[in-house]
């Protein structure tokens, strides 16, 4: 049921679910994991890997606004859409989380949705640096 949850938000965020898979694959990764605190540990490292592309394409993304003719005012709308867009992640993976009513797995929950969300916005900064590559 949480894959195709994934799934889904991965889909309506123009991502492909190759890309999840590269940014939070982590059954394979996480095999050896024995313990509850082995596996969020496991899973926080995936979501490392989706801040790290995330944020590798951030300057891109930012670029993208260098020739409008409000560039500065442009860049500070997308700064703000970005700070609003990591209070949605947090709260609703921290929501998410609390699924577990107090159990272990809720860091699990956790660092699962952090990722998940977190490639939903790498598809996002891809489609608009392509686009504009496109001339769109």
């Amino acid at each position: 049921m949480r894959t195709m949850l994934t799934a889904a938000v991965l889909l309506l965020a123009g991502g492909t679910l190759a890309n999840a898979a590269d940014l939070c694959g982590t059954e394979a990764d996480c095999a050896d994991a024995a313990t509850t605190a082995d596996i969020v540990a496991c899973y926080a490292k995936a979501t490392k890997r989706a801040d790290d592309a995330m944020n590798g394409l951030w300057p891109k993304v930012m670029a993208l606004y260098d020739g409008n003719r409000d560039a500065k005012g442009d860049k500070s709308t997308l700064q703000q859409a970005q700070d609003d867009w990591i209070a949605f992640r947090n709260s609703t993976c921290d929501a998410e989380s609390r699924l577990a009513d107090g159990g272990t797995i809720a860091g699990i929950y956790l660092e699962e949705c952090r990722c998940a969300v977190t490639a939903a916005r790498v598809a996002d900064f891809d489609r608009m640096i392509a686009d504009r590559s496109e001339g769109n």
